[in-house]
């Protein structure tokens, strides 16, 4: 973090925050559960982004495969194989059914 430290992680947006950030904040002599709170609350934060992400990745394959796509160049553009490529989209409409 630059600049001045805050006095307390209240009101912080943690999620931004890296693990050594949230670790030299100077109120880490806080209590445990008030650390608890902060580092659940980065994991929410992080498990929504990455729920996000997964959502936004799963409406632009679907684009290219309506527009022509390959799995071939799916998997080339996702560093899998395009076997991968079709488990996944299959898991997902399952998940999505």
């Amino acid at each position: 973090m630059e600049g001045k430290q805050p006095e307390t992680g209240v009101g912080l947006d943690v999620a931004s925050m890296s693990t050594d950030d949230l670790l030299a904040l100077p109120d880490f002599r806080m209590s445990a559960e008030e650390r608890t709170d902060i580092l659940l609350e980065a994991i929410r934060n992080k498990e929504n982004a990455i729920r996000i992400g997964k959502e936004t990745l799963d409406a632009v394959i679907s684009e290219a495969r309506s527009q022509g796509v390959s799995f071939s160049a799916l998997g080339d553009a996702m560093q899998c194989s395009p076997q991968a490529v079709q488990q996944q989209l299959a898991r997902r409409e399952e998940q999505n059914a």
